[in-house]
């Protein structure tokens, strides 16, 4: 399987217990499969998420009327 992750966003959300070196292996990785590194809080995810995930209900209603 190939991964294809070229462009694409990869987002860390590190908390305060979260070890620099571990934010940086995260990044490492994501760079080396060709993602756009984006790092945000945990709420602001969670609020994008939030936003994305209620697409698909949002569009059949209005689809359906």
């Amino acid at each position: 399987m190939i991964l294809r992750l070229s462009g694409r966003a990869w987002l860390i959300t590190p908390t305060s217990q979260t070890e620099e070196k571990h934010i940086e292996m995260a990044e490492a990785i994501g760079s080396e499969l060709g993602s756009s590194i984006y790092k945000i809080s945990a709420e602001k995810h969670d609020e994008m998420i939030a936003a994305v995930s209620q697409m698909p209900q949002i569009l059949s209603s209005l689809m359906a009327d």
